[in-house]
């Protein structure tokens, strides 16, 4: 018994959205290997360019997705230590980062606890 042509296009219908459910989680994954990663990070203080602590590591663990992060620039970046040991300079966070392979330069800001960076690709 042959079904009817409703159902073939219902059933048609229905193996497309399994098919497309089933392959979604593989464009994500390819997206996110693509997508935003962050190449370096450095804090280095204003009054000696010399003195610089690398941040990469540390701004990887609060930007782990693939799209927009708001990286927080506070001595998160550093364990909480200052890179010239002076109160009274002000430390530049630098963030070195890609966008789907385009090479991208965010900074130098001030160092601030109660500061972010925008990081965003867009397509």
């Amino acid at each position: 018994m042959n079904p009817s042509p409703g159902t073939i296009t219902i059933r048609s219908k229905r193996c497309a959205l399994i098919l497309l459910l089933a392959c979604a989680p593989l464009v994500h994954a390819d997206e996110a290997a693509q997508g935003l990663q962050i190449t370096g990070c450095t804090v280095f203080s204003e009054r000696d360019k010399s003195i610089s602590l690398d941040c990469a590591s540390e701004a990887r663990k609060s930007c782990a997705g693939p799209g927009t992060c708001e990286l927080p620039i506070g001595l998160n970046l550093t364990g909480g230590k200052d890179p010239d040991g002076n109160p009274d300079t002000w430390e530049l966070v630098r963030v070195e980062f890609s966008c789907h392979g385009i090479a991208r330069i965010n900074g130098p800001h001030y160092q601030n606890d109660h500061a972010t960076m925008t990081l965003a690709c867009q397509r």
